[in-house]
């Protein structure tokens, strides 16, 4: 291979050069990562002010520095579906993986922007890298275009610390590693027990997911068990010659297994430490019988998000049109004759050795075929995974939310089409399938282009106009406060807040609450929810005599506040604008007394 890092081939015309697949799989790395740099420099710019999810995220992302840890994850929807429970996610992983970057920057608001790029950008990185160790550079094409998808679909808020959107590149990426897992790739498998637990820890919605998937990748692997036991689990007995002089602790199986006990371990105190944890609560609302949408709307679903044309109503989830319908179907169709196709080599190998036949090795084409295979059956298994999670919802705020998964039937589509090309190249091994080699990297960056720029924008990030008025509003407010505080003489004294209803409590109360952390003051709080969290420290009770009190209110739609009587002597802040944001006469106060 030439330094320049391209291979010539010879044909009747002369010299064609086609670009070396580590080249073409750096750049396509640097694609995907460009944008999100593009994203964090416009929030830097845009002074953003984490609030609402965002902020209580950052509140806890602060806490892992602490002396109580947190032992669960953001706090999870399930009281909807199931009135009186209130569950968290399944773990807090993603406050770990963000404490660092957010420390680094002095507790800066960019910091969890930071943390939240190096998440997804490692996600998209590693998702292209291992396609391509899986089923070459086409392969690797073909997802690259499925993270330009998300990338186009979600904009700037990939780069939030929202726990919706990591899972996202999360998912993808979880995929590519099984889907080497499943080729015998061995050392795919700690990089598969990081992302599959990150992503599954961050969000509800992709625990039977991410379950299901390392259920599949169980059984394959107890199959393979006997003939390479000391490969892959930490249990003695044959090694294969390449690993005979490794030591046993450093075999996939071992590193496996200490990365998911770390990863694990604030679960497991959860779990120990206290009753009923919060294993407990999902594991109870697994189990129970909730109200939930028929299998037709979540497949509607599903069939939306495999042919996302246009925009999409979250409300109206099931009214996918004709066209989307008749495309879904050819890339359900396209996926199987490509798993049958492979399924028919398969079997005429087992049958030549069991007749005693010397079984012939696959040809390249053929091994191109078997990874598409084994891509097309790992993506599909997720895509039917998430109809089906999609399906025990109650309402169209759920389903709302399987958004998160769409990387499983985009990734299913992607990988159905180039499966296509794999199977047709094993069935004419000397026909040309797709453009001509001289054209491969032009039409590709068109395609890459068009994909980015045509993707219907993500449910999840429609109300954008709402967000905005929504973090300008909580940056005025934290800088009203802070003036009255410097006016006052208050440094880092402690502070309790109290606040209640709508917007004031779910979106303007935490970040205020994070931006008076930020600056040094101990701060008390009460939470949003009837129950309290494990081993939560700024519960304010634990507030003491002295400290400086806030009170945020606003006006209800019954006409009264939300905060009745306010103790003599409190300064009263009052915000021009404030009832465009709270959507009543006279919005939101805020009081302050020391």
């Amino acid at each position: 291979m030439p330094a320049a890092g391209l291979m010539a081939r010879r044909g009747r015309t002369g010299t064609v050069r086609v670009p070396d697949g580590r080249r073409c799989e750096r750049a396509m790395q640097l694609v995907v990562v460009l944008p999100l740099l593009w994203y964090l420099v416009q929030l830097a710019g845009h002074h953003w002010v984490p609030q609402g999810d965002e902020a209580i995220i950052g509140i806890h992302t602060r806490d892992v520095f602490s002396v109580n840890p947190p032992l669960e994850g953001q706090r999870a929807d399930t009281s909807f579906s199931d009135p009186g429970l209130y569950a968290h996610h399944p773990g807090p992983l993603q406050y770990y993986l963000l404490a660092v970057p957010y420390a680094l920057t002095g507790w800066h608001p960019v910091g969890l922007a930071l943390g939240s790029l190096l998440i997804v950008a490692g996600c998209a990185v590693l998702a292209i890298r291992s396609a391509r160790q899986a089923g070459g550079l086409a392969a690797a094409t073909a997802v690259f275009f499925a993270i330009l998808f998300v990338e186009g679909a979600n904009r700037s808020f990939l780069v939030h610390p929202w726990n919706t959107f990591p899972p996202m590149l999360g998912l993808l990426v979880t995929m590519m590693l099984a889907w080497r897992l499943m080729l015998g790739q061995l050392w795919a498998m700690p990089w598969f027990a990081l992302t599959a637990s990150m992503t599954a820890q961050a969000h509800l919605l992709q625990l039977p997911i991410v379950g299901l998937l390392t259920i599949l990748l169980s059984v394959v692997g107890v199959t393979r068990w006997y003939r390479r036991r000391d490969a892959i689990w930490p249990m003695p007995g044959y090694v294969p010659h390449r690993l005979r002089r490794r030591p046993r602790r450093t075999r996939p199986g071992w590193v496996t297994t200490a990365v998911a006990l770390v990863v694990w371990a604030p679960v497991i105190a959860d779990a120990v430490i206290y009753f009923p944890g919060n294993t407990v609560k999902l594991i109870q609302f697994g189990f129970r019988d909730n109200p939930h949408l028929s299998l037709g709307s979540a497949l509607g679903r599903t069939v939306q998000l495999m042919v996302p044309t246009g925009h999409v109503d979250a409300f109206h989830l099931g009214s996918a049109s004709v066209l989307q319908w008749t495309a879904a179907a050819g890339v359900a169709a396209a996926a199987g004759w490509v798993c049958t196709g492979y399924l028919t080599v398969w079997k005429s190998q087992i049958d030549s050795h069991r007749a005693g036949r010397r079984v012939q090795e696959l040809t390249r084409a053929q091994r191109h075929h078997r990874a598409a295979a084994a891509g097309i059956a790992v993506t599909a298994l997720c895509t039917a995974a998430l109809t089906v999670t999609t399906s025990h919802v109650t309402g169209g705020l759920q389903l709302w939310y399987s958004e998160i998964g769409v990387a499983a039937p985009v990734g299913l589509t992607c990988l159905a089409i180039w499966g296509t090309g794999a199977r047709l190249r094993a069935l004419r091994p000397t026909a040309s399938v797709g453009p001509p080699r001289g054209l491969l990297v032009p039409v590709a960056a068109l395609a890459a282009v068009a994909i980015f720029s045509a993707a219907p924008r993500n449910s999840l990030v429609s109300g954008t106009v709402e967000w905005s008025q929504h973090e300008r509003f909580a940056r005025t407010v934290a800088t009203s406060v802070d003036r009255e505080l410097d006016r006052r003489g208050v440094d880092h004294a402690p502070i309790l807040i109290r606040a209640a209803y709508g917007t004031v409590q779910g979106s303007l109360a935490p970040a205020l609450e994070l931006h008076l952390l930020s600056r040094g003051h101990d701060v008390y709080f009460p939470r949003l929810w009837p129950e309290g969290e494990s081993s939560f420290r700024h519960d304010p009770d634990k507030a003491p005599a002295t400290a400086v009190r806030i009170w945020v209110r606003q006006r209800t739609s019954s006409g009264l506040w939300s905060i009745g009587d306010i103790p003599p002597g409190a300064t009263m802040l009052t915000f021009p604008g404030s009832s465009a944001i709270s959507g009543s006469p006279q919005g939101i106060q805020v009081f302050i007394k020391s």
